[in-house]
């Protein structure tokens, strides 16, 4: 979990640095592909079912909740939220630039890949009242999205829920894993962090952060002291437990020192490395190389 100011990110059940990326050029030459463009528009038709797939792998499939007693915000939000995407795919390459977060998309004709992006509308059966309410909301939110067949165990579902909740400085919650199979995370729109969809700021670094857990990020080194999913050793670290008021994603950092979660420089056997994800792409290589 993450949230703010500094605002913790969620509820985690379970700043110039220097960075180093490594080159997504292959042995051979071939150069990386091209970073993903903002999309102008969502190609995609609005619909709460799950689309055909266009890759047989797994997948981070997008979701936009709306409780019961809110207005479904579906056809102004899903543009904000691709937009913030296209944002999330070129800081994670600015950070690791042979890996790219494979997102569930359509096969639909469109102008940008982004744009593609197969996002599910989920009408929820219950008022606000229900799923805006900490720990409780969320395990319930996540049980109507499952419920409504949003539910495939090879994908990892990133929900949007623009609904009114009890602590609006928690900016989102998130399983802490498991790594291959099945977990939900959510973004709180009604959050603070949640007022700067589609402006790479808050929203999208809540995103991240909660995308982390759900890929099985668990800290190796510098655990926070009562609150050992996240990392204690930098503030710009995206895994960190707060998120600074006004904050700009490209500010943050994927593992600060890649010695806790993400592309260890030094041998971690037994410890979970969350860029060897299947969820993750790999970009423009022949070859797996760390940094």
């Amino acid at each position: 979990m993450i949230g703010r100011t500094r605002r913790a990110l969620e509820i985690a059940l379970l700043i110039a640095f220097a960075v180093v990326t490594v080159s997504a050029a292959s042995v051979n030459g071939s150069p990386p592909p091209a970073p993903p463009a903002d999309p102008d528009r969502w190609c995609a038709a609005a619909s709460a079912a799950d689309q055909p797939d266009v890759v047989s792998a797994p997948l981070i499939h997008v979701v936009y909740a709306v409780p019961a007693d809110v207005a479904d915000r579906s056809s102004e939000r899903a543009l904000p939220i691709l937009v913030d995407l296209a944002a999330i795919q070129r800081w994670w390459r600015s950070q690791d630039a042979t890996r790219d977060l494979r997102l569930d998309v359509e096969d639909v004709p469109c102008d940008t890949a982004l744009g593609r992006v197969d996002l599910s509308v989920a009408i929820l059966p219950r008022d606000s009242a229900y799923y805006g309410d900490g720990p409780a909301g969320f395990e319930r939110l996540t049980g109507a999205v499952v419920a409504a067949g949003l539910s495939a165990v090879n994908k990892k579902y990133l929900i949007y829920y623009d609904g009114p909740v009890q602590a609006r400085d928690v900016c989102g919650t998130s399983v802490g894993g498991p790594p291959l199979t099945r977990g939900a995370s959510v973004v709180y729109l009604d959050s603070l962090c949640g007022g700067d969809l589609g402006r790479a700021g808050e929203a999208a670094a809540t995103a991240v952060h909660e995308l982390l857990h759900n890929l099985g990020a668990r800290p190796r080194l510098h655990p926070c002291a009562g609150s050992p999913a996240h990392v204690c050793d930098s503030p710009a670290d995206i895994l960190y437990p707060t998120v600074e008021n006004g904050v700009a994603l490209a500010r943050l950092r994927l593992d600060v020192g890649n010695d806790d979660y993400y592309g260890f420089k030094t041998n971690a056997a037994h410890w979970w490395d969350v860029r060897d994800s299947p969820y993750l792409e790999q970009l423009g290589t022949s070859r797996d190389r760390r940094r």
